[in-house]
């Protein structure tokens, strides 16, 4: 559906209602990136912007164990010893190390995390990926002067854009939705992303993530290279992957949340397996003020929603 996965240089917003898998999404794709080039991936690093404190270190773990069984296979199907050595690295502990996470508890934490953020990737240049989950959390409610709130969501939206040109990295941004009500004509409700209509500017790329009954399906509503498209997925214990056509309607591998038996090395873990960032409290009284052209990240996934040639990046469905 995006060609490959998330471009590089460029922002993917991806919207949705609770419970689709945005924060899943966002897991799988940090996973992704620490996928190394020998098995199409990028060898990459990853920051995760918390603000909402859906960050949970379990359910990541799940994830990137079970990209670590998915590499292993390929490894063991190949005879090159550098693929069995990368494989031999490519630890849990390893991939947890490479995903870096800062916790925002309000939009001056944010702003903030966002004017200390170049300095943090240029001394971890190999940072592919940059998530903030979810945008909208600090900016739905709480603002008398949506004046004052449209100009910090303005100096967000160019930071981000500087970011990912510069760095030529992916931003993935997941938002919430709202009920947008049209008195006029007598129209139904309906809902919208999050923001505002001026907001859905700041991105290159959006995916809608909704319901058709019991099935999840993602929506490629904005792009200005691909075409509209819809494809189905599933969230699952190893993470987000294809709808296998051979299930037709079985719900039997859609999983609402992770649950369940974990290896040892798993139960064994918390929060401090993954490098935890020094939260920057000070309150800023300056915004950002970076002009540049639009452009946005890219990355692997969304597209194991729809298989790239990257095996690695896009894992087989669960049998």
């Amino acid at each position: 559906m995006l060609g490959g996965g998330l471009p590089l240089g460029k922002i993917t917003e991806v919207c949705g209602a609770p419970g689709l898998g945005k924060t899943q999404l966002s897991f799988q794709l940090c996973v992704d990136a620490c996928i190394p080039e020998a098995f199409g991936g990028v060898t990459g690093e990853a920051v995760y912007i918390d603000t909402e404190g859906s960050f949970v270190v379990h359910r990541l773990a799940e994830i990137a164990q079970a990209a670590k069984q998915h590499i292993d296979g390929l490894a063991e199907a190949s005879d090159d010893p550098e693929m069995w050595r990368l494989a031999s690295e490519f630890t849990l502990d390893h991939i947890l190390s490479r995903i870096h996470c800062y916790r925002s508890h309000s939009y001056l934490d944010l702003v903030a995390i966002m004017n200390v953020l170049p300095e943090f990737i240029k001394a971890h240049p190999q940072v592919k990926l940059v998530v903030i989950d979810s945008i909208a959390a600090h900016f739905r409610h709480g603002f008398e002067c949506m004046s004052l709130r449209n100009r910090i969501l303005g100096g967000l939206s160019q930071s981000l854009i500087m970011i990912a040109t510069r760095f030529k990295l992916a931003v993935l941004l997941t938002n919430q939705m709202t009920t947008r009500v049209n008195h006029k004509f007598g129209k139904p409700a309906q809902l919208v992303p999050a923001l505002g209509d001026s907001w859905g500017h700041s991105c290159t790329l959006r995916v809608i993530l909704h319901w058709n009954g019991s099935r999840r399906f993602a929506s490629l509503v904005k792009s200005p290279s691909l075409k509209e498209d819809v494809v189905s997925y599933q969230i699952t214990r190893s993470g987000v992957r294809d709808v296998d056509p051979s299930l037709g309607n079985s719900d039997a591998l859609n999983v609402a949340s992770s649950q369940g038996d974990v290896s040892s090395h798993l139960e064994d873990l918390d929060n401090d397996d993954v490098t935890q960032l020094d939260e920057p409290w000070e309150e800023e009284e300056e915004r950002l003020n970076m002009v540049s052209t639009s452009v946005v990240p890219s990355g692997h996934m969304l597209d194991g929603i729809r298989r790239s040639k990257r095996p690695c990046l896009s894992p087989p469905s669960e049998q």
